[in-house]
């Protein structure tokens, strides 16, 4: 045998082992992990893992498993979601620290000790679920809440459902915006919050507006490193340090409309609409060929449910930067009318892996009054009646503005047969749209499958009020004639009409010829 056919298959031998070696080390892994206790769904910034009797850390990735034992920590300015064996959610703050402990207590109970830092946490299982800190301990029921852990205290912040905070000086019972905070040595006492929503200020979303920039003067490089500090804080959640720095550079440049575009984002994820929509004018006021400018404001016009003027203003803009690949996809987004997220795997007929994802989406933004809506609507899809009238009461509090939750919410309560109630909604949610089509939201919500199972018509008709039943579907048509929504919603109408086949078939029919093909509702 030659030389050179010898190392060829003394090569081979080396790479089949390694194979061989690293498929068993990766199958031991698996083994070990077999019955894991969380996953990683979300990482934002340095987030690090150091499995159970190891020393070392090491880089915690997407989808990595979590087992019994493990710990994790989140770096400065960084952040992380799991989602626990147990469904529930679990969005970890910056210098925060966890381990899930070895116990038989965590074979039955989903078990944290929470060491250091802040988690939000969002779990509907009838599961037991416990957090442990240095200073109280906290007995889940179902809820959303929060726990933070200072150098010498910790805090609860409840925002629905139940938890018991204890420790070994005493207990209290939290419900719905109840707080409670526990110092060493002392029982946890309950405490007034005024915005129990400022605890979780940090598990915010804010989208990217800067992206890159082509300045030329140093002064110019200088200030476009702290825009680009000021996003990436704001990217993990730090409002606070990256406003600091947003009043650094309006000090320099009081016109500078990068800044200002920055400032009206923070409105918008902070629900001060008014004030995002004026800053973001004004920011293109001061240069009207700005792209963080036009973005915030198609963000600000959005927010007050201008979609078309957003729309405008992103395609004001993609004309003078066509190669920012930000601003390409802020149009795409807009141009799928916010049609993310879980709702394509719903419309596939994925409902449970739909929900998940909307699931994380709530975790991952929770004040986003839209997917706490979307998010109730997948739990009515699941018969979850209770937990999805509890994300609707959410998304109405986190946007009293918004007619999405009304409408879902009628459309909950008119299949429970309350259809008085389910009327108080529909009406709500009429004020709220500015009086458009009943069936439609801001969002075009009549897409929904469930939107076209239930209609106000047939409130009324289950009222007794057949007449005025077919007063509302007739101006709810007026308002937009080749909607399929409006068709089918007048077909039902007719149905219980006398003489009005001809009529009803033929609502029906064009409901059916205008309506996507992928559908096929009942009659």
């Amino acid at each position: 045998m030659n030389k050179s056919r010898f190392w060829n298959y003394f090569l081979a031998f080396v790479i089949v082992t390694f194979l061989h070696f690293m498929f068993a080390h990766n199958a031991i892994a698996a083994d070990a992990c077999s019955l894991k206790a969380a996953q990683v769904v979300s990482v934002q910034g340095i987030v690090e893992l150091r499995r159970a009797h190891t020393a070392a850390w090491e880089p915690a990735v997407l989808d990595m498993p979590l087992c019994a034992g493990d710990s994790l920590r989140v770096r400065r300015h960084s952040r992380a979601a799991l989602r626990l064996n147990n469904d529930s959610l679990m969005r970890l703050d910056q210098r925060t620290t966890i381990t899930i402990p070895e116990t038989e207590e965590n074979k039955v109970t989903s078990l944290i000790d929470l060491l250091e830092g802040a988690i939000h946490i969002i779990t509907r299982t009838p599961k037991p679920f416990k957090v442990r800190t240095p200073f109280l301990n906290a007995g889940v029921e179902g809820t959303e809440f929060f726990v933070g852990v200072e150098m010498d205290y910790a805090r609860i912040v409840i925002y629905e459902g139940r938890v018991s905070a204890s420790n070994e000086k005493g207990s209290v019972m939290l419900t719905d915006h109840e707080a409670a905070v526990a110092y060493q040595s002392r029982p946890p006492l309950k405490e007034t919050i005024v915005k129990p929503l400022n605890a979780v200020q940090w598990a915010l979303y804010y989208p990217a507006i800067i992206g890159y920039h082509r300045d030329r003067s140093f002064a110019d490089i200088e200030i476009s490193n702290q825009l680009q500090e000021t996003e990436h804080l704001l990217s993990v959640g730090q409002a606070k340090e990256a406003l600091d720095i947003i009043d650094s550079i309006l000090t320099i440049d009081p016109n500078s409309s990068s800044a200002i575009a920055l400032q009206s984002i923070i409105a918008v994820v902070q629900n001060d609409k008014e004030r995002a929509l004026k800053l973001a004018r004004q920011a293109v006021e001061h240069d009207d060929l700005s792209v963080p400018a036009w973005l915030a404001l198609s963000y600000a016009q959005q927010a007050s449910f201008e979609i078309d003027a957003a729309l405008a203003s992103v395609k004001q803009v993609v004309i003078h930067d066509p190669q920012n690949a930000l601003i390409w996809a802020r149009l795409a987004e807009l141009q799928m009318s916010l049609g993310r997220l879980g709702l394509a795997l719903i419309r596939e007929g994925q409902l449970e892996a739909g929900r998940i994802e909307l699931e994380i989406a709530a975790s991952l933004d929770p004040t986003n009054s839209l997917i706490r809506s979307y998010l109730g609507k997948a739990y009515f899809e699941e018969k979850r009646y209770a937990t999805a009238e509890t994300q609707f009461e959410l998304a109405k509090e986190r946007d009293p503005n918004d007619p999405t939750p009304w409408f879902y919410d009628a459309v909950q309560k008119q299949t429970q047969n309350r259809p008085i109630e389910a009327l108080k909604d529909i009406q709500k949610s009429i004020d709220l749209n500015d009086n458009r089509a009943v069936y439609r939201s801001k969002l075009l919500l009549d897409q929904d499958q469930a939107g076209r199972g239930s209609s106000l018509a047939r409130i009324y008709d289950n009222l007794g009020f057949e007449k005025r039943a077919l007063m509302e579907t007739a101006r709810s048509l007026s308002y937009d004639p080749a909607n399929h929504s409006a068709h089918r919603f007048l077909s039902d109408t007719y149905a219980n009409t006398p003489r009005h086949e001809i009529a009803r078939v033929s609502e029906l029919l064009q409901a059916q010829l205008l309506q996507p093909i992928n559908v096929n509702p009942v009659q």
